[in-house]
């Protein structure tokens, strides 16, 4: 049986050589979260199913990218974590984003 190439450690070190530091990797972790809560309170005002509460947290989101995955519950993030855009609920991130538009900038209108 042949080994590995590379150890899990080894992976981790090459993906943050692709210019992605960990701080903004956290910050946009931070950001999903942040986005999450809300989008969840307004899709389960009075908790889900079981009457839960919003229960992920930023470390989830954050471990996740550190592992490559970018797409949360239809969000798709860009590799540094961004949100790029929610196929499932496009109206609740506009709401969320509001002035500062989908892309970041204030919207003219």
């Amino acid at each position: 049986m042949k080994k590995p190439i590379f150890k899990k450690a080894d992976l981790d070190k090459e993906f943050f050589k692709v210019d992605v530091s960990k701080s903004k990797l956290r910050k946009n972790a931070k950001r999903l979260n942040s986005y999450m809560a809300f989008r969840s309170k307004k899709e389960f005002p009075n908790g889900d199913c079981n009457g839960d509460s919003y229960g992920l947290d930023t470390n989830f989101y954050y471990d996740s990218f550190k592992k490559g995955c970018f797409t949360f519950f239809g969000i798709e993030c860009s590799s540094d974590g961004a949100i790029i855009k929610d196929n499932q609920n496009p109206e609740a991130y506009k709401e969320f984003v509001g002035d500062r538009g989908i892309n970041g900038y204030k919207n003219l209108h």
